[in-house]
């Protein structure tokens, strides 16, 4: 869904050790892993808008950081 940014799909990706890719592998080949069409396209569309809206996020953390910081009832 953070991909996207649009809250519109649902798709990702694992990191791991070998063990755990090579259980998650395996439930995958059951269950399948692979995005319809459509869910690709959201993603694309949405991962178009990721850096702007990862600079957004972190502007606006760093506000509220700055805002915090000099708050006098907020101990470091």
């Amino acid at each position: 869904k953070y991909l996207g940014g649009h809250n519109d799909l649902l798709a990702g990706a694992v990191v791991g050790n070998k063990m755990l890719i090579s259980a998650l592998r395996e439930f995958r080949d059951i269950t399948g892993g692979i995005v319809d069409p459509h869910c690709a396209y959201l993603l694309i569309r949405g991962m178009k808008t990721f850096a702007l809206r990862m600079a957004q996020h972190n502007h606006n953390g760093m506000e509220i950081a700055h805002y915090l910081e000099k708050h006098p009832r907020i101990k470091q």
